[in-house]
């Protein structure tokens, strides 16, 4: 086990999996990843289960820390991660050419995908890149509202910010983000709009 933050989310999918309780019970870290893992570890438990891989966890001895006796959950684990870390190098190729053009989206997009701390913590069942995601597409959507103050770019911001804090509480502050673009919104409009901004709040 290479990070020593990976043991935590995969012991908390074990408790659930393993009591059938869906509350984690530990909010140190707010549980949206956790409930992402569990949804990709669960049917690797039930698929193992049934080829003979895996016993009842009840009946098993589970450790994580240093080695695991698990290792299929840490690979799957990090599958997810990857699998989100491709999706925000996708994200940062679509925003920013919808800004600048395709030369620009092909720049980030590129940047992203060659990015030693992006590479590095795609590797990890950790809740950075998730986190990293949900922010870059809330900055989408509240760039969506600059450009246009649409009722659906402020739900969707207001919905990613939420879904951002909810991997990792600091990424609350991307509220920000929305608040700023109603802003610019509101300047270049000169109209207030403000349903629109309690509206994406409240999403």
């Amino acid at each position: 086990v290479d990070h020593p933050d990976e043991p935590n989310p995969i012991n908390y999918v074990v408790g659930m999996l393993r009591t059938g309780d869906p509350n984690p019970h530990f909010f140190q870290k707010p549980s949206l990843y956790v409930y992402l893992l569990l949804a990709v570890l669960g049917p690797h438990y039930a698929w193992g289960r049934a080829n003979g891989l895996y016993v009842p966890l009840g009946e098993m001895t589970v450790t994580t820390h240093l080695y695991t006796t698990i290792p299929g959950f840490f690979l799957w684990g990090r599958v997810l991660t990857a699998a989100i870390g491709a999706l925000t190098v996708v994200s940062a190729g679509v925003i920013a050419r919808r800004i600048a053009g395709w030369r620009a989206g092909l720049l980030a997009a590129l940047f992203v995908a060659l990015a030693p701390f992006h590479l590095r913590h795609s590797q990890y069942v950790t809740t950075d890149v998730a986190t990293a995601w949900l922010v870059l597409l809330a900055f989408g959507a509240a760039l969506a509202v600059a450009q246009r103050g649409c009722w659906a770019d402020y739900l969707a911001a207001g919905a990613f910010v939420g879904l951002a804090a909810s991997t990792k509480y600091n990424a609350g502050v991307a509220a920000l983000m929305p608040c700023v673009a109603h802003l610019l919104w509101a300047r270049k409009a000169a109209i207030w709009r403000a349903p629109r901004l309690f509206a994406s709040g409240a999403a």
